[in-house]
């Protein structure tokens, strides 16, 4: 790549000389004056239209592109009609690159560009090749058909705020199908946990194009997270939409609330009611019929037993008794042992509302996964 670049350097500074010398003429250049230098061309090895491709597959686009002082890009990209009926591209980080390694005069590549076809708004492709001098020559590929679409998902709200357990809901539901709905389901859902009941069969008379209808539920599991609608069309293709819920009123679900102005703050500044989770618990303590991985040290103290140890914590050691910051500390996860060390100064959680519990306060040792291993 560098030397590419450097013949691109050298090439433009070269060319004024060099055209200077073989013209024989005293004139200043006017680079833009495509006759002197006309701009780079494209020709299409590929066919020039595609009458019919599936949704979420490839196209290979083949070309053949030249250019008297040199290529400097090559990319081809999805294309959508806007509503004056004119080509625009649709998104131009998708654009498929063509990797250029060297640089000359009179210069012609031969290439192949795979575009995937992953938006039913795709009404073509465009070809692109851009010279050392900007300028560009571009190839539309028209798309006549796509086949394979998926259907359509609407709804009414598109999402949930927090929600009542055990209590009927219901929103408004617009579904669309290129070739015709087969079936519609529904369910709770947990991002983590995947489908939480059996699926509720919506009715579908025929195969219509488009169905609208209201779905009722019960939210009846703790851990609900979305409603999942699920459909399939007569060519067996199936589509599913989420409609996230921010959560249950009164269920805990297992999240430390870390930077609102009291959050992890030290507890001997909320020392009365120490009610904000921030202390980890691998095995979980039971609360209230309620097993609970997220603590507060009024939980700890309340709830817990011998038979219970937390794991580790997240802390802010931002701040000291004075209320000022402190030099180079901040937020940290810290092991459960090392919560009333020196470095963290919170002796007062342990002393006052987890040792009075006989919870045991376990070693826990932390390091950072390469990225090789996180997939």
């Amino acid at each position: 790549m560098k030397q590419y670049i450097k013949n691109i350097m050298i090439l433009i500074l070269a060319l004024p000389w060099g055209l200077l010398l073989t013209n024989c003429s005293d004139s200043e250049s006017d680079y833009s004056d495509d006759n002197a230098y006309p701009p780079p061309t494209v020709e299409l090895t590929s066919p020039s239209e595609i009458d019919v491709v599936e949704y979420n597959s490839t196209v290979t686009v083949s070309a053949r592109s030249f250019s008297a002082v040199g290529i400097h890009s090559i990319y081809a990209t999805l294309l959508k009609m806007d509503e004056n009926g004119e080509y625009e591209e649709i998104n131009a980080t998708e654009r498929q690159r063509l990797k250029i390694d060297t640089l000359q005069t009179d210069m012609t590549l031969e290439f192949d560009l795979n575009v995937k076809v992953n938006t039913r708004e795709a009404a073509g492709i465009l070809v692109t090749s851009t010279d050392v001098l900007t300028k560009t020559a571009q190839k539309v590929i028209p798309i006549k058909k796509i086949t394979k679409l998926p259907s359509q998902i609407f709804t009414e709200p598109s999402d949930f705020p927090v929600l009542v357990p055990d209590e009927e809901v219901s929103l408004s539901v617009v579904i669309r199908s290129a070739v015709g709905i087969k079936s519609i389901k529904h369910t709770l859902c947990n991002k983590v946990l995947g489908d939480l009941k059996e699926y509720t069969t919506i009715p579908v008379s025929g195969n219509p194009l488009e169905m609208e209808f209201i779905l009722k539920t019960v939210v009846d599991n703790k851990d609900t997270g979305g409603i999942k609608i699920v459909v399939e069309d007569i060519e067996g293709l199936k589509e599913e939409k989420i409609i996230n819920i921010e959560g249950l009123e009164g269920v805990d679900n297992n999240v430390a609330l870390v930077f609102n102005d009291i959050e992890m703050a030290p507890e001997w500044e909320h020392s009365v009611e120490p009610d904000q989770p921030y202390i980890f618990s691998i095995e979980g303590i039971m609360v209230q019929g309620v097993q609970k991985h997220v603590l507060s040290l009024k939980e700890i103290k309340g709830y817990g037993s011998k038979a219970n140890g937390v794991d580790f914590a997240f802390i802010n050691i931002w701040r000291n008794p004075s209320f000022v910051a402190v030099k180079n500390r901040g937020f940290s996860y810290v092991s459960a042992s090392r919560i009333n060390g020196g470095p963290i100064g919170r002796a007062y959680d342990v002393n006052d509302w987890i040792k009075p519990a006989g919870v045991a306060t376990n070693k826990t040792l932390f390091t950072l996964i390469p990225d090789d291993k996180v997939t």
